[in-house]
């Protein structure tokens, strides 16, 4: 009898492995296929970058674990890690396509950053468009023969929930939480639906999909916030005219501020009774950053810095006068 179940697990894992894989493939396919398209590839340049598609997605995973449940230190050293990987497949497809497809590929890439500005909100908000691109997207890395496709169409109709232009801060905290909810009831059913449409190995390779711009999003954060960071270092080194040591300690200050912030952000308790204390927290926080920039300035810089921080709160203040204002 324990052999049985021996071999039943080993039969079983076997099987899992081989669906892994053959996902794997699959979107590799779907990835040069799109390329091809796009760049016109011989057939040794496919097998090429079939081959760098599928080390790369072997190489990127995460042994199981969701970037949702690392720490913050492991989130850090991951991202960076596929930043690093990124590059490198970048570098590697360059020796692969010519100079002309790939300076092609860039200039796609940079249009379909901007692709969406200037099209209106009317052809964001559009229904059947959001709907098809989307059905069109699965298709596309998914391999999904018609009837999924029409399957998959019925679904997102079923399910879809218009946008509401409504401003975050305007909503009760009962909204927020309804809101949330709603969202997460929502793609909770499409999953659902989804699983019975796709094949094993399409809806394994969905939630790859799924996890890989949880991932991409999340690296796209982290750079965002280091440009800003860099931005602000920037403007005060104009400013006061810090040294290259300075500007390295200001960098670190700042990031140290930010990462504190998102922190506290994250366990935020906003009912009443605890209003004051993260008041309070707040005014304890921003005392420590000015008095580790203080150690950082010397007597001249500091007092600009100063001034300069008042001129940043008065235009706050009269922004917030005027928001009032047009209510």
């Amino acid at each position: 009898m324990k052999k049985l179940l021996l071999a039943l697990l080993i039969i079983s894992c076997g099987m899992m492995v081989q669906a892994q894989d053959h996902s794997l493939e699959a979107k590799a396919t779907a990835r040069v296929n799109k390329l091809d398209n796009k760049l016109n590839l011989t057939a040794e340049q496919k097998t090429q970058i079939h081959d760098l598609f599928v080390a790369q997605t072997k190489e990127e995973r995460v042994d199981g674990q969701k970037v949702s449940s690392m720490s913050k230190e492991e989130r850090t050293a991951f991202i960076q890690a596929r930043k690093s990987q990124r590059e490198a497949f970048e570098q590697q497809l360059a020796t692969i396509l010519t100079p002309e497809q790939f300076d092609k590929l860039q200039a796609n890439k940079k249009e379909g950053k901007g692709g969406t500005k200037g099209k209106g909100k009317e052809a964001k908000r559009d229904k059947a468009s959001i709907i098809q691109k989307k059905a069109d997207k699965l298709t596309e890395e998914l391999q999904l023969n018609p009837e999924q496709k029409a399957a998959v169409i019925a679904t997102l109709e079923e399910n879809f929930v218009a946008k509401k232009h409504k401003s975050f801060k305007e909503m009760t905290k009962e909204d927020k939480a309804a809101a949330k909810k709603a969202k997460g009831d929502t793609k909770a059913a499409i999953d659902e639906q989804f699983k019975t449409i796709f094949t094993p190995e399409q809806y394994a390779a969905y939630q790859n999909g799924k996890e890989e711009k949880k991932e991409e999003k999340m690296e796209k954060r982290a750079t965002n916030t280091d440009a800003m960071i860099q931005k602000k270092v920037n403007q005060l080194s104009e400013s006061l005219q810090l040294s290259t040591e300075q500007k390295a300690q200001v960098t670190s200050l700042m990031k140290e501020q930010h990462t504190a912030r998102m922190n506290k952000g994250a366990k935020k308790d906003w009912t009443p009774e605890n209003r004051k204390a993260n008041k309070a927290n707040r005014k304890g926080a921003k005392a420590a950053y000015e008095s580790k920039m203080k150690d950082i300035l010397t007597d001249e810089q500091y007092a600009k810095f100063q001034t300069l921080q008042e001129g940043r709160k008065e235009k706050g203040r009269k922004r917030g006068s005027l928001k009032k204002g047009k209510r």
